[in-house]
This record gives structure tokens, C-alpha cells and sequence, in this order.
């Protein structure tokens, strides 16, 4: 028999129907047969017995040509009865086609019954619709293993970051910024106003502690969420334009590598500011490879987020703009006909209109920020940029903490580098890659050129954390592209660091202290109570009143005592204090002494209550007693 192709495209059709109608066709084909048997038998008796009739040659053509016809017209009417059973259900949105080539005889034709859930395949003669087997009828999705392997490796960072959240420990920078966002939405854009930041990350966090409580891990799980965002832009993003070696890289060093994790669930917009810093750098270069509307609309929100997050998220960004800018010069150049610009359409007027939509859409921001700007000297007290501190923000993208480590992860960073530089065939987007890795390093240079120019320094090393995304792209970019001993010693390398590093991270969000201190505080704190911190100790300041906010702190002694009105001053002195000397006070007085003593005159004595402890502070606690 020769090879037939059966077509079934019907929910509603059963398998009894499909036999039947098989049965007929076979029925008919036999019938057929008989029939050409006997015309045959017929003509061989016409040929040797001419004698026994004495009907005309053409009588005899006019019969066959009948019955020729009479068959043409039984097989029309059959096929059409199969065409309609066929045809029933073309307007079903997921098609159930399905074909099945055979080679054998019709005996072992085989049908698939699509009526229910479940595909079942049926012989001829097995007219019981024995069910051999069953399988989805829902198209099967191809799975491509180097995909699953990123998306693995996003599942374990989004498990890596969330792990670290479910603490109470926070310092000074987080406890300002949960203090700032616990009062209505107005209160918090009044607040970010007088505050030298972009409200973007503020108002995030009020709505997250609004719709999920206002607690210590509701606050760094919102700032773990930008982290894990990054870590998929980089199993998709990145996957599609560098390959999956060099997104297995990425996605491993924002897990593993130095600041990741600490910044990546700190209660601050380090990590917001992250993800919209990075996510600019990936834009542009998804820009460069295809210019089209939706990548110029992502890349400028990009940027105006990254803007509304943090001043240093908006500078990293304007770098990565920088680049798009040279790239269009060239550009422009090499294509510099209207017929060769519709090869490549990146050009001057497509970036500047970027531009000008980012511009526009910062506006706001920036009109505050020039605001904020002429009362930033009486409130930054960042350390000079000197020599020493530069060669410091120098090599802190590659400070692991334990130097051996430090050494090996910047050497390879260094050799990477070069790799890249010297790669034969580069493309735009090495080029690209390159760029990145000197992004950090121009941020660096800004930063401190701004801080010489200004009052005060507004610059410190934290403030590189957002130009760090970019730079392990650079680094992932040249080790994905590489031979596979460097991609395997490079994975092997950053699972050292990241080990260590989780360790050191665990230990910090986790350290001791904190649970019973809130106990403490919870237990033995009424409303009104005075809190004060000998030498004003700003991390105990915040802290606390943040832990308890029955708790009002005052900056000079005799403040606290003219409003403690019957209620407990509380004294805190941090571990250590009492050893400091003041050097603008008295000469032969300690500051503790000084402190100490003014208590004393004004007619106080000091109760010791206990030693508490909290993420990195240790401090202890005094009650006033009225002598």
C-alpha cells in the first residue's frame, strides 16, 4: 500500500465514527475490485467467443463509460462525507491537527481519538479504542537547557537575597530612613524634600509597609525586590545578547560578589537605584543592536527612574548615555547618506530626542535637587577625597575582606579586561562591554572632582555601588566569551567569594542583640520617656527612637530634663566612650567625665541597667536618678 497522510481535526468526531467510516472505504475498495474483476472476465469472453453476442462495438464502450462514471461518483460522495466530518470544528482557536504516516497495509492504520483531555491512539483492529497512549494535547513549548540553567540561578539569588531579610538588625542610614517614612504620604514627600535624596525609594516604601506592616524584613525585602529584577534582566536581557555562559556569569557575581548583598537588602535606594543604573548600561546596548521604539522607551525610563532614585544612580546612567553618544558619532559617519542610514538608524536625532524626553521627565527631580543643593554643606560630613581615600574607592569593587581573595578576584578582573580589549572581530557590543568596565572608574572621577569644587563632600565609596552592575557586566561579557578553562576557573573563583561573602552577610544581618533589645525597650519604655546619648552619638540616636518610638531624643542634657515632666531620662553610652577624649574640650577632661560630671551638677545620678547589642554596635544603658 502506498504511504497515506489521515487528517483529524475534530473534538467532537468519536472513535466509532472514524471506524465506521474506515470500514466503509475498505468495504468500498473491495467492491471496486469485484467490479473491475468481472468487466475484466467480461472483455476475455467478448474476445473468444465473438459469436455468443451480437451487440455493437460502441454499445459495449457506452456501458463502460457508464460504469466508470457511476464509480467516480460513489467515491466523490464518500470523500465528501469525510471532508465534512473533517471541517466541523475549524473555528476552534488551538487546532488539534494531527497527522500520521503509515507504511503498511490499512489494517494497521492508527487514529487519534481528540475528544476529551487526553490524546488516545487507536488500530483499525483494535475497534475497542484500546487506549496505547496518552500525552497533553496542548502544544509542547521547546526548553532550551542553557535557559533553565539562568533561571535556576535566579531562583537561587532570589533565595540567596531573601534569606538575609528576616531580621531586626539596622543601622544608622536605615534607621533614618525608617523613621522618614513612618508617617502619612505628604509627611514623607515633605520630609524627602528637606532631605538631600530623590523620593522615589521613600514613597516605594511607604506603600510596601502600608500593605504588608511596618516591619524590619517587610523594608528589606523591598529592597531585595530590585536585586532579583536585576538577576532576571540578566537571564533574559543579558542571555539574548551576550549567550548564557555570560549570564550565568553576571547573575553569579550580583549574587557573590563584595557589597552585593549587604547593599542589596539595606533599607536605603542602593538597590533601586541599582537595578535602574543597570538596567540604563543594558538598554543602550540593546539600543545599539536594535534600535527600535521599544528599546529607546525603556532605555529613557531607565534613566529617569535611575534619576528619581539616587543623584549617583543618575550620573552612572548619564555614562552609559555618553556612550550611545560616541557610538551615534561614528555611526553617523560611516553612514553618511540617506540610503545608508536605513542600515544602521542610529543616529543623532534619534538619541537626541532621548535626551530631551529624559530631560523633560526629570525636570521635576532636578529643580529640587538644585534646591537641595545650597543647604548640602551643613549636612553632608563625608571624608575628604585624599589620596589615600581615592586608591580605596579604587579597588572597592574587588574588596572581598579576606586580602588573598581581593588579590586573586582583581587580578582577574584586570586579565579579563585585556582579553576583552584584544579579542579578535569585536563587536559593538565588546566595545560596549569594555565601556562598562570604565563607567565605575568615570563615576569615581566625577564624584571627587564634584566634592574639591563644592563646600562640603558629597561624595563617599557607597555611592559607586550603582555603577558596580555595569562593571561585573564587563566582566561577565569578557570570561562568557572566552575558552571554557577561563569561564570554569572564573565560576570557580566567584563561588569562593560568594561563599565567603554570604558568610560575612549572614553573620552581619543576623547578629545577636536585636530581639531582646526590642523586648527590653517594648517592656520597660512609657510614652514621653527622654532618651540621651552622651556626645550625641547619631547611631544611637536614631536607632533606638526607631525601635521604640515612645522614645524622644534630645541633644543636650538640660532639654531632656526640662521636658522629661515626671517620665525617665534614658542614658546611652556607646561601648567604648569612655575611653575618648574630646579634644575641643578641657584640657585634662575625657569627654565621658565632661558629660558625666555635668549630670552630676545638675543634681542626677546614673542607674546601670544592662549592655545591649545590635547589628554593629554594642552600647550601655543608664537610667537618671534624681539625687
Amino acid at each position: 500500500m502506498s504511504k497515506k497522510k489521515t487528517q483529524i481535526n475534530t473534538e467532537d468526531t468519536s472513535v466509532g465514527e472514524i471506524i465506521d467510516l474506515e470500514t466503509e472505504d475498505i468495504e468500498d475498495a473491495e467492491s471496486e475490485a469485484t467490479e473491475s474483476k468481472e468487466e475484466d472476465s467480461k472483455a476475455d469472453e467478448t474476445k473468444t467467443d465473438t459469436s455468443k453476442t451480437d451487440e455493437p462495438a460502441a454499445q459495449k464502450t457506452a456501458q463502460d463509460v457508464k460504469s466508470d462514471k457511476k464509480i467516480a461518483e460513489g467515491k466523490k460522495e464518500k470523500s465528501d462525507k469525510k471532508d465534512k466530518i473533517e471541517k466541523e470544528d475549524d473555528s476552534d482557536l488551538y487546532s488539534d491537527e494531527v497527522y500520521k504516516d503509515t507504511d503498511s497495509s490499512d489494517d494497521d492504520m492508527v487514529y487519534l481519538d481528540i475528544s476529551g483531555d487526553e490524546v488516545t491512539e487507536i488500530s483499525s483492529s483494535e475497534a475497542s479504542g484500546k487506549k496505547v497512549k496518552k500525552e497533553s494535547h496542548l502544544p509542547k513549548i521547546p526548553v532550551k537547557p542553557e535557559a533553565v540553567l539562568t533561571w535556576l540561578l535566579v531562583v537561587l539569588g532570589a533565595a540567596v537575597y531573601i534569606s538575609l531579610t528576616f531580621n531586626n538588625n539596622v543601622w544608622l542610614d536605615e534607621a533614618f530612613t525608617g523613621s522618614l517614612i513612618n508617617t502619612d504620604m505628604a509627611g514623607v514627600l515633605e520630609r524627602s524634600m528637606a532631605d538631600t535624596l530623590p523620593p522615589l525609594y521613600n514613597i516605594i516604601l511607604r506603600l510596601t509597609t502600608l500593605a504588608f506592616g511596618y516591619t524590619v524584613p517587610v523594608m528589606k525585602i523591598t529592597s531585595a525586590v530590585p536585586m532579583i529584577l536585576t538577576l532576571i534582566l540578566g537571564a533574559t536581557v543579558v542571555r539574548k545578547r551576550f549567550g548564557c555562559p555570560a549570564a550565568c556569569i553576571f547573575i553569579i557575581a550580583l549574587i557573590a560578589m563584595p557589597n552585593m548583598l549587604f547593599y542589596g537588602v539595606e533599607i536605603r535606594m542602593y538597590s533601586l537605584g541599582f537595578l535602574f543604573a543597570t538596567a540604563t548600561g543594558i538598554f543602550v546596548n540593546e539600543v545599539i543592536a536594535q534600535p527600535c521604539k521599544k528599546n529607546w522607551i525603556l532605555l529613557t525610563l531607565s534613566a529617569v527612574l535611575a534619576g528619581y532614585t539616587h543623584h549617583f544612580a543618575f550620573v552612572t546612567a548619564g555614562f552609559a548615555y555618553l556612550f550611545l553618544f560616541i557610538y551615534a558619532c561614528i555611526e553617523q559617519t560611516r553612514f553618511n547618506n540617506e540610503r545608508d542610514r536605513d542600515k544602521h538608524p542610529i543616529i543623532l536625532t534619534s538619541f537626541f530626542k532621548c535626551v530631551f524626553a529624559t530631560f523633560i521627565l526629570y525636570l521635576p527631580c532636578m529643580l529640587v535637587t538644585l534646591k537641595q543643593i545650597k543647604s548640602v554643606s551643613g549636612y553632608f560630613s563625608m571624608p575628604e577625597v585624599t589620596g589615600e581615600v581615592f586608591i580605596k574607592y579604587c579597588r572597592y569593587p574587588f574588596t572581598v575582606g579576606f586580602t588573598p581573595l581581593s588579590i586573586t578576584l582583581a587580578v582577574l578582573s584586570l586579565l579579563l579586561l585585556v582579553l576583552l580589549c584584544f579579542r579578535k572581530e569585536k563587536t559593538a557590543h565588546d566595545m560596549f562591554a569594555v565601556y562598562c568596565f570604565l563607567i565605575f572608574y568615570g563615576v569615581l572621577l566625577f564624584g571627587t572632582a564634584v566634592s574639591k569644587l563644592m563646600t562640603a563632600n558629597i561624595f563617599v565609596d557607597r555611592y559607586l555601588f550603582f555603577a558596580l552592575g555595569l562593571l561585573w557586566l564587563s566582566f561577565a561579557a569578557a570570561a562568557g566569551g572566552s575558552k571554557k578553562i577561563i569561564i570554569y576557573v572564573t565560576v570557580i573563583i566567584q563561588i569562593v567569594i560568594g561563599i565567603y561573602s554570604y558568610t560575612d552577610a549572614y553573620s552581619k544581618e543576623y547578629a545577636p542583640g536585636a530581639n531582646e533589645l526590642i523586648s527590653w525597650l517594648n517592656e520597660n519604655i512609657r510614652e514621653g520617656d527622654c532618651l540621651y546619648t552622651l556626645e550625641d552619638y547619631e547611631e544611637l540616636a536614631y536607632c533606638l527612637p526607631f525601635y521604640c518610638n515612645s522614645l524622644t531624643n534630645f541633644e543636650k542634657f538640660e532639654e531632656a530634663a526640662k521636658e522629661r515632666n515626671g517620665n525617665n531620662i534614658w542614658v546611652a553610652v556607646m561601648d567604648g566612650y569612655e575611653n575618648e577624649t574630646m579634644s575641643d574640650l578641657p584640657s585634662g577632661n575625657s569627654g565621658y567625665e565632661y558629660y558625666i560630671n555635668e549630670i552630676h551638677d545638675s543634681n542626677f545620678d546614673l542607674e546601670y541597667i544592662n549592655v545591649f547589642r545590635f547589628d554593629r554596635y554594642m552600647f550601655k544603658m543608664y537610667r537618671l536618678t534624681q539625687l
